[in-house]
């Protein structure tokens, strides 16, 4: 143990006297530190240990040679700095007009400090008179501050560049994105959509109207080319004279199929997983133009019949007789391009424009 500096007439200041108790109030000599001149009077921070005469403090260690003969009945406190001898070391009464400045003491806010006068300083330089032992006593040493920070400041570059952790709190990777089930599939009008995790936001008419008018109905096995957007427009027109508030569902019935194709009806019950996502694709079409989740009774009614209206495009076969209450539409055969023109004009007529976004 490295030995600071030794104090003669020491006394023990106890608990109460002095928030730093339990610590050591002495005239201090050979102060290795160089903060204080042979015989300032010095109250030590706080004693950690000691060995016989030996006392280890916070910040510095000391030497006893001599104890005060001074009794507690001699004392009187003084704010700041506990019991003190009579009269106390340095104690300038605040009414005898010496010049002088009074240092406050951090440790009791209630107290007005200590008068230091400027007729005699205690160090080379130092115009006020400010003693060291003061200063040191209220405040810990800046040495050992800017010490401390330097070897925290160490162990941070040490676990830097070892490539450890500093500290325990690691904040995760936040993706960029949510993320999406499946993957997305470009439409016509150059958007994304993912036909296994549907939004509504991201149904767009144009893009129902452009893939059904380039489908063919039946697998393409017809005598004519006739489109999956002519079908919906012929039943949506003929809705309107029967069932009017099913007319926009006639019309976006198959709109799933504009992202998931049209399946012939013997394959849909084979493909696993297929319903369910028709369903939900479905369910997205329908939130974004306001109409019912549940087809309406009428549309399937005439999704039905119109078969009989379209059979005149197949070679003729036996089961065509099961279907014979046709809805009495003529098939117009029309182009892609004219195709998605009707059905555009059909969805404009019926106002879905108007009920939801129509992208």
């Amino acid at each position: 143990m490295t030995i600071n500096g030794t104090l003669r007439n020491a006394r023990r200041v106890q608990p109460g006297e002095d928030p730093r108790a339990p610590c050591l109030s002495g005239e201090v000599y050979g102060d290795t530190k160089g903060r204080f001149f042979d015989g300032d009077r010095i109250t030590t921070s706080t004693i950690v240990s000691e060995e016989g005469d030996v006392f280890k403090t916070r910040y510095s260690a000391y030497l006893v040679e001599s104890w005060e003969d001074h009794t507690t009945e001699d004392a009187f406190m003084v704010p700041g700095m506990g019991a003190q001898p009579v009269p106390p070391p340095k104690y300038v009464p605040a009414n005898d007009n010496v010049a002088g400045e009074w240092i406050p003491d951090c440790n009791d806010v209630m107290s007005r400090g200590v008068f230091v006068p400027f007729s005699t300083p205690t160090r080379p330089g130092d115009p006020n008179g400010c003693s060291d032992d003061l200063v040191t006593t209220i405040f810990a040493p800046l040495e050992d501050i800017v010490a401390d920070a330097k070897r925290e400041y160490r162990e941070f570059i040490d676990n830097i560049w070892r490539d450890e952790p500093y500290g325990e709190h690691v904040v995760p990777p936040r993706p960029a994105f949510p993320e999406r089930y499946g993957d997305f599939m470009q439409t016509y009008t150059g958007r994304k959509f993912w036909p296994m995790d549907p939004k509504p936001n991201e149904v767009c008419i144009r893009d129902i109207a452009h893939s059904l008018s380039l489908q063919c109905r039946y697998a393409g096995h017809c005598r004519r080319f006739y489109s999956v957007a002519e079908h919906c427009v012929h039943i949506a027109r003929w809705l309107v004279g029967i069932a009017p508030e099913a007319a926009l569902f006639g019309l976006l019935h198959d709109a799933s199929e504009a992202y998931l194709i049209d399946v012939p009806r013997p394959v849909k019950p084979f493909l696993t997983g297929y319903r369910d996502a028709e369903a939900k694709v479905m369910a997205a079409v329908c939130q974004r133009f306001g109409l019912p989740l549940e087809m309406p009774a009428a549309v399937h009614e005439a999704d039905e019949r119109i078969i009989a209206d379209e059979l005149v495009n197949l070679v003729r076969m036996q089961w065509h007789a099961r279907h014979d209450d046709p809805l009495c539409v003529p098939l117009q055969y029309w182009s892609p391009e004219e195709a998605e023109a009707q059905f555009l004009d059909t969805f404009y007529a019926l106002g879905g424009d108007r009920v939801g976004e129509a992208g």
